[in-house]
């Protein structure tokens, strides 16, 4: 039997091929945007136009009639017809709300979280899969506005409100591709809330730029202030230049490191429109990194900056043509009757193994966590009936493959 397997395993051809799309995030506090302002519309739509964002999650939306005023006159303008909105929820204080990249995206569910100022809102999407349909990827939305101002009574809302979310996740079957933004008003990293968000545990949120420190007035994050784009007061907002770090988008681990299917793509996160050379100065003075009508644009729109960032979409295939699959690492032995050894490619890096079907489909995931030791050791689960099998092996800066026959 074992040589019947070993000869299937050598001379069978069975490919296992990866398409790969992008999704972009847009997150924006718009200053109780009013329909009755006309410049409102001209400003944020071409702010719009030059990100072209698939999720746009806004803080302070006023109403009904603004929302849909956005995804007539501002979203779905000329021949374009894509955008969709989520249902608009009147809360207790000013409103979030989720535009989407129908196209890409669709909406499954929503559902809220409430505090003791405004509600959080939740998002379960999923992409628009034409390459595999049996292999749904879905991802959550959350945006929220924590309570603004310093102090410590303000600190300790924005905490409880945090504490409000969390509770809402862990009451909840596993989530996965957690994307948690808006504007949070923190001031720095030792903020309690921020704190609670990225300790480590089931629900470990991470900031794709790293960028921990106090950012309140600090001329070493200039390049990340999103308040204030203006030094003097119009149209309600802040002044004062930009010199805070307030508008945020959080990830979970398996977005940091691909795990689930949506990946962030490095280098992508940005406060938009800020080259670092605004600090404690207002939007509007010489800038040549974008054009000067989308300066304009931002600093006549809202006292924030919206933040960005991209995410790769890996879309596995069950069958295909391709035959130019790197494998690229090696288990040993194999056959192997369930317990196996390979090598990481690198030292001190986490990794996720996938064990596939040839079909394609997923049978089962191992977190690999090491500092020190390439050599790992993976145990398979016995339920696993014999035949050829596909290794994924994604770390945080690539993706290796290996072929394999079991035997029990």
């Amino acid at each position: 039997m074992k040589r019947l397997l070993i000869y299937f395993f050598t001379f069978i051809n069975i490919n296992f091929t990866f398409s790969q799309d992008t999704l972009s995030f847009m997150y924006y506090n718009i200053l109780s945007y009013s329909p009755s302002n006309i410049s409102n519309t001209k400003n944020l739509k071409g702010i719009i136009k030059s990100i072209n964002p698939d999720i746009f999650a806004v803080n302070e939306i006023s109403n009904e009639a603004s929302a849909k005023h956005i995804l007539m006159y501002v979203l779905n303008t000329g021949l374009k017809n894509h955008y969709k909105k989520a249902e608009f929820i009147d809360g207790p204080d000013t409103d979030n709300l989720l535009f989407y990249n129908s196209d890409k995206v669709s909406l499954y569910s929503q559902d809220t979280i409430h505090t003791d100022l405004r509600i959080i809102n939740e998002y379960l999407c999923y992409y628009n899969n034409s390459v595999n349909k049996n292999d749904t990827i879905f991802f959550y939305v959350y945006v929220a506005h924590l309570k603004a101002s310093s102090g410590s009574t303000n600190k300790e809302k924005r905490y409880n409100e945090v504490l409000s979310f969390k509770n809402h996740l862990n009451k909840k079957v596993e989530r996965k591709n957690i994307f948690f933004g808006g504007d949070f008003n923190f001031y720095g990293s030792d903020e309690p809330a921020l704190i609670e968000l990225l300790k480590d545990g089931n629900y470990k949120m991470n900031d794709p730029i790293d960028s921990i420190g106090y950012w309140h007035d600090n001329s070493l994050y200039a390049n990340i202030h999103t308040q204030s784009t203006r030094k003097r007061n119009f149209g309600g907002g802040s002044s004062g230049g930009l010199d805070d770090r307030f508008d945020f988008i959080l990830v979970s681990n398996d977005i940091m490191y691909g795990t689930n299917k949506l990946k962030y793509i490095s280098g992508t996160y940005q406060a938009f429109g800020n080259n670092g050379q605004h600090f404690n100065d207002s939007l509007s003075s010489s800038d040549k990194s974008i054009p000067d009508s989308i300066i304009c644009y931002l600093y006549n729109m809202s006292d924030h900056l919206p933040v960005i960032m991209k995410t790769y979409i890996n879309i596995e295939a069950s069958v295909s043509n391709i035959s130019d699959i790197n494998y690229n690492f090696q288990i040993y032995p194999n056959p192997t009757e369930g317990i196996f050894l390979f090598l990481l490619p690198i030292e001190k890096t986490n990794a996720i193994l996938d064990i596939y079907e040839q079909s394609g489909r997923l049978t089962v995931s191992y977190d690999i966590k090491t500092t020190c030791d390439k050599q790992q050791i993976i145990s398979m689960n016995n339920d696993l009936k014999n035949g050829l099998y596909f290794a994924k092996l994604t770390t945080n800066k690539k993706v290796y493959f290996c072929k394999f026959a079991l035997i029990r």
